[in-house]
């Protein structure tokens, strides 16, 4: 591949990630705008100084990335405008399941339906993710605790602004005393903005490792087992990468609460340090799992101990609705985002999450009863430990394993291009 093709990838890739960092730190610097009388001088300042910035620089690498910013400064009017909407729904206090049901619906339809069909397609992946998480957080403030009272203000900048999904926001305000540590937060904000665009050169170089043949992405090519490992390999670097962006993405928003005076928890914990898959999910985007715990899990696993007296068969389906509800909704944003995106991508990408829930099932099970045999037989601690070593391991193992089955099925192109480069 020539420098000049390989330079203009990377170029075009940390376009993009500029221009992510500039789309995560609009609400805050719009906040900071409109509160600008009740918020410390410093505070707006810091906002307003890194938005301008991460604006500037998207200017100066890709003038046509202020279209997205405009773009999404009137979107976030309107989802300001729905969330006005949801401040009254709260306040009639939906309690049974029809009226949460209609809730849902209702944040589905505003957040993610009307702009998939009013957005443009170049605009509508970038919207809809916004979308996607004020589904979840809309509806965790209509249904949650409706007893605890709440301005709208507060209402908007749950919504809005704190990027955690349920209400009562989990999460602190810093003590005046510590306010010093602005440096700090401003520290984080940059911290995820350097990891988002280091993300773009790990593409570049993958894009680069093959075009000379050193990594594999179709299947087609895989002739053996060392053909295939570079084909693994290619993947798993994609998903790395992905990791990547989410994971400053939340140094952002963390940073940018902590700019405001709140503490607020990580969102990725380190999930590749996990010993079982159990840990790895529970490390796993915890705003979203504290969202789906309370909403999905516990309410199946609820209805089912009312049929059933035994736990286990509860906990199963309660673990399995977990993964199929958000294997459907992370399916939802390339079917509606792009026209192309079949019904076959859908089933894919929720199937992938499934496989994800019954491997978790399935190692639960198998840790339990080797343990519980384990104490029956009284087996030495050193033993012990060498097997927990070698699970320790196999975990390591256990995505790529997942990945086999996955992308094999994403190689063969039932998936969107979009969705497979993410992959």
């Amino acid at each position: 591949m020539p420098p000049v093709v390989v330079f203009d990838g990377l170029l075009s890739l940390i376009q993009v990630a500029v221009t992510i960092v500039a789309f995560r730190l609009l609400p805050f610097a719009l906040y900071a705008a409109l509160r600008m009388d009740g918020l410390p001088r410093s505070q707006v300042i810091v906002l307003m100084g890194l938005f301008v910035s991460a604006a500037s620089a998207t200017y100066l690498v890709n003038p046509g990335g202020m279209l997205p910013l405009l773009s999404s400064t009137m979107a976030l009017g309107y989802f300001a405008c729905v969330g006005v909407a949801f401040h009254y729904v709260r306040r009639s206090r939906p309690a049974d399941f029809g009226r949460q049901a209609a809730v849902f619906l209702l944040a589905v339809t505003c957040y993610f339906a009307v702009p998939a069909l009013a957005m443009p397609r170049w605009i509508a992946p970038l919207i809809l993710l916004e979308g996607w998480e004020l589904i979840f957080s809309s509806y965790s403030y209509a249904v949650d605790s409706p007893e605890i009272e709440s301005s709208l203000g507060e209402g908007l900048f749950f919504l809005l602004v704190n990027p955690v999904l349920v209400f009562p926001m989990r999460g602190s305000a810093v003590p005046p005393g510590e306010q010093a540590r602005l440096p700090r937060a401003v520290g984080r904000v940059l911290q995820g903005a350097i990891v988002i665009c280091a993300q773009g050169a790990v593409l570049s170089i993958l894009s680069y490792c093959y075009a000379r043949g050193l990594l594999l992405k179709n299947l087609s090519e895989v002739d053996g087992a060392a053909t295939y490992a570079r084909f693994i390999a290619y993947y798993v670097g994609q998903c790395l990468s992905l990791y990547a962006v989410h994971a400053g993405v939340a140094s952002i928003e963390i940073g940018c609460m902590a700019v405001l005076g709140y503490r607020i928890p990580e969102r990725y914990a380190y999930p590749f340090a996990a010993a079982t898959p159990l840990e790895f999910w529970s490390r796993w985007n915890t705003y979203l799992g504290d969202w789906l715990r309370r909403h999905v899990f516990f309410p199946v696993v609820m209805s089912f101990r009312r049929r059933r007296s035994k736990a286990t068969p509860a906990t199963v389906m309660g673990v399995l609705a977990v993964f199929a509800t958000i294997g459907i909704l992370h399916a939802a944003v390339p079917l509606a985002s792009q026209a192309r995106a079949g019904s076959a991508s859908f089933v894919a990408l929720t199937l992938v999450f499934v496989v994800h829930g019954t491997a978790l099932l399935v190692w639960e099970a198998i840790r339990r009863a080797t343990r519980e045999r384990f104490a029956r037989v009284g087996m030495d601690p050193r033993l012990r430990g060498v097997t927990l070593l070698g699970s320790w391991v196999l975990l390591r193992h256990l995505n790529a394993i997942l990945a086999w089955v996955a992308i094999p099925v994403m190689a063969r192109g039932t998936l969107p291009p979009e969705l497979s480069r993410i992959w």
